[in-house]
């Protein structure tokens, strides 16, 4: 899997379904440790600001299959990995998943990661699945 943060910033909509399809695929079936999930994370956060960029609505069929590798690989108790997937979830419109994190909330012991799931719910409650809301 290629290094996302080499790639250009601003990338067109259609570079980044093809990068998100090939980074899924890559993935697909992967028994991951705990590195490999902070490094796909790291990736996903990558693709994430290139899809900001785009100022175009990620495609639903792409959003439910990033929320199915988010799900898939979430660690409810890990700073890193619940930092990351709180990142990407508004950046990339992932309603289902921050959805699925808010019904199992109760999962979460760490007060670290509660305050910064509290964070988020103020910051983008309501307007999770259009990143691009305060802009319009």
């Amino acid at each position: 899997m290629e290094d996302i943060s080499k790639l250009n910033d601003y990338l067109s909509i259609i570079e980044i379904e093809s990068i998100i399809n090939d980074f899924l695929k890559y993935y697909d079936d992967k028994i991951l440790s705990k590195n490999d999930k902070i490094y796909a994370y790291d990736q996903l956060c990558e693709i994430a600001d290139r899809q900001c960029n785009t100022y175009t609505l990620l495609d639903k069929e792409l959003q439910s299959k990033v929320t199915s590798f988010l799900i898939k690989y979430i660690d409810f108790n890990d700073f890193d990995i619940m930092d990351a997937i709180l990142y990407i979830i508004p950046n990339l419109g992932l309603k289902k998943a921050f959805d699925f994190i808010l019904n199992n909330k109760n999962q979460i012991s760490s007060d670290e990661i509660k305050k910064l799931l509290d964070v988020c719910c103020l910051e983008y409650g309501e307007n999770v699945e259009d990143p691009y809301s305060g802009m319009k």
